[in-house]
């Protein structure tokens, strides 16, 4: 979960950008399979309080990737040699 309200105006962009590339390249073998990134007007109010608010959190939803976290491999295999 990405709270767009914690990024900066440059941050955003670059996110938007990054998203849009992983939903095309998410074919390639290589990379990551992002299938949907849903949006919610999360406004931190009640439900039903008539107050409306733009997009603010996005939902990534990606293929399970098991085998441990990279960087960790990274440090076994390179770094501990």
């Amino acid at each position: 979960m990405v709270d767009r309200r914690q990024l900066r105006p440059h941050d955003e962009l670059a996110f938007v950008r990054e998203v849009a590339c992983l939903l095309r390249c998410s074919a390639h073998p290589g990379v990551l399979s992002l299938f949907e990134d849903y949006q919610d007007p999360y406004n931190g109010g009640s439900v039903g309080s008539g107050v409306v608010s733009e997009l603010q959190r996005h939902y990534l939803v990606t293929e399970l990737l098991g085998g441990g976290d990279l960087f960790d491999r990274v440090v076994r295999d390179v770094v501990g040699k």
